[in-house]
């Protein structure tokens, strides 16, 4: 009778294993963050639609949108309840014919940006801001994206196609 020999695993084997697998967790790692951070902001894009259409009405019922947001569902720099939002901030231009949305999001876990002290935004991570004005057409025009390009700014990666208008604060007049 033959006895078996010891079977297992050489160390180059195990070694080789761990590569691959670190490999795949080094590359996977920011994937499923970047997709994460996407989510919540897709979160917050679902929000400002609402808004969207809150806008809308308002600007229909008046020939112009309202100089604040009483009659609305938020008003100026109202906290909101939301996992992904904090507070949000409703502008006017002086002719009533654009106003403006800017979000403040809770910690979406982007890294490196300024969070506010100023206008009452303390401890806010960044703002996504949506424009509506009023063209020439006399239909109503929405932009979404960044108010001034600043670090407070969301980064444009994180939005979808149809949000990333930059300079926002250029169509208030």
């Amino acid at each position: 009778m033959r006895k078996k020999g010891i079977q297992g695993f050489t160390l180059m084997e195990l070694m080789a294993t761990l590569l691959i697998i670190g490999i795949i967790l080094a590359v996977s790692g920011p994937v499923y963050t970047s997709f994460t951070i996407k989510s919540r902001f897709a979160e917050v894009l679902g929000i400002i639609n609402g808004y969207r259409n809150d806008l809308a009405t308002a600007y229909l019922d008046n020939d112009k949108f309202p100089s604040s947001f009483s009659n609305l569902t938020v008003s100026t720099y109202n906290a909101v309840s939301s996992p992904v939002l904090q507070q949000i901030y409703y502008g006017v231009s002086t002719n009533s014919q654009a106003a403006y949305l800017r979000f403040y999001t809770k910690n979406l876990g982007i890294l490196g940006y300024v969070q506010s002290n100023t206008s009452g935004a303390t401890g806010i991570s960044c703002r996504i801001t949506m424009v509506a004005r009023i063209v020439s057409t006399g239909q109503i025009q929405y932009s979404c994206g960044q108010w001034d390009g600043s670090t407070m700014d969301v980064p444009l990666t994180y939005l979808p196609s149809g949000c990333q208008d930059t300079n926002l604060s250029a169509l208030i007049t």
